[in-house]
């Protein structure tokens, strides 16, 4: 006899099924990624009341109940001073969802909406200083908002075109009125579209900015800055359906040595202070130029990982070494996955040329498509030897040098 599953079980199954490779695995990406949750945390996930919010404090519920990293959780809803109907369906989407919340109530809109002009800046601030407050008393660590991948994407072209300067979104923050409290974003790899398919499939409705300055300015969002970059977004998708994971790569490969003034720690640097050093510094800079092999079994491709001895032990990365005098980098693919898998690789086209630069060399590194010609592979010099398929990438823990590979194996 076919089980039957109520509507929360349902909805969880619809995640960590139907949703797995654009919700779930995202999502326990970031965590892992961006170090978001440690043993002993005790987080509060704040829910406003939206898609967004809501989907995230699912996740984290379900995170805490199969985590082998034990964390404390709490639910908390701030009222800013919701309708009637607004604070009803808040809490019946939290029922249905089964997340036990605990709902305070502050005079936000009240005093925002008091505010010359748009009041949105003033309450979102305000919203997040009550949040950080009521979280500390329930012992709380870190918040957890619901900030999404289209988000970050928003936010850094916003700063861009209007705020005229390159800033992008963090995955987390320390809090500088709170001592000792963090904020985090654990849906920093979800993306919207995938958020509103979630919701539209479970037959979820969930409110929208339930603020009466947007109640009585019908044109407000269409007027918006948010809403003309999200549109502009969408026009460019068109040419290019990757645009968006391209700017998100971009933010976490900031060549900081091409601009000509950048800011760290609130202080305006300019190349100039450094100018004359550079030209002293590479003379004795080394350039090595090294060769990986991305090995394809149909979906899946080969990692290997370093044993605990050798440096960056028990990271997980590419089969490949550097090219040796007289070599071609065929050759240098060739050797090195002979002596290290004990095979013969057929090698195939380009699939990756990058650029590392270290404080005295710069690597570069070409990552080439290949096949085992001949062989099995062998623990020769890794202590483990895996085929994984794109979407298992965020269970691995890999070299720092190889997440630009894996970014564009994800896109591939």
């Amino acid at each position: 006899m076919e089980r039957e599953f109520d509507f929360c079980q349902r909805v969880e199954r619809s995640i960590t099924k139907k949703y797995r490779k654009e919700i779930w695995n995202p999502f326990v990406e970031a965590v892992k990624k961006y170090e978001l949750i440690e043993a002993g945390d005790k987080i509060a996930a704040c829910i406003s009341g939206g898609k967004d919010s809501m989907l995230m404090a699912k996740l984290l519920q379900m995170l805490q109940r199969f985590s082998d990293v034990p964390f404390g959780l709490e639910f908390l809803v701030m009222d800013p001073g919701y309708s009637a109907e607004n604070r009803a369906k808040i809490e019946h989407n939290a029922a249905s969802l089964g997340l036990p919340v605990k709902i305070f109530t502050s005079d936000i809109f009240e005093i925002a909406n008091a505010a010359d002009g748009a009041p949105c800046y003033l309450c979102a601030r305000m919203r997040r200083g009550h949040l950080y407050a009521e979280a500390k008393k329930l012992g709380c660590n870190k918040i957890a908002l619901g900030h999404h991948f289209s988000d970050v994407i928003e936010t850094t072209v916003m700063a861009m075109f209007y705020g005229s300067q390159i800033q992008a979104m963090m995955p987390k923050l320390h809090s500088q009125n709170f001592k000792g409290m963090e904020l985090i974003r654990p849906l920093y790899c979800v993306n919207e579209d995938d958020v509103i398919a979630w919701a539209r499939y479970n037959g979820l409705d969930f409110i929208r900015c339930a603020c009466k300055f947007t109640e009585f300015a019908a044109d407000h969002e269409n007027a918006s800055k948010r809403k003309e970059i999200k549109n502009l977004i969408k026009e460019l998708k068109k040419t290019n359906p990757n645009i968006e994971k391209c700017i998100f790569s971009a933010i976490h490969n900031v060549c900081v040595d091409t601009f000509p003034s950048y800011k760290t720690g609130g202080q305006l640097h300019s190349f100039l202070e450094n100018y004359k050093d550079t030209a002293d510094e590479n003379k004795d800079r080394r350039t090595v130029q090294v060769a990986a092999a991305l090995i394809r079994d149909g979906e899946r491709f080969l990692i290997c990982r370093r044993p605990p001895e050798k440096t960056r032990g028990l990271l997980w990365e590419f089969v490949g070494g550097k090219r040796e005098p007289g070599e071609t980098l065929d050759q240098t693919l060739i050797r090195e996955c002979r002596e290290e898998l004990g095979v013969t690789v057929a090698v195939g086209s380009v699939f990756a040329r990058l650029t590392h630069e270290y404080p005295d060399l710069t690597v570069d590194l070409t990552v080439f498509n290949a096949a085992i010609a001949e062989g099995v592979p062998q623990l020769l010099e890794h202590s483990e030897i895996k085929w994984i398929t794109k979407e298992q990438i965020p269970e691995y823990e890999f070299c720092p040098a190889d997440e630009q590979i894996l970014e564009m194996i994800k896109k591939s």
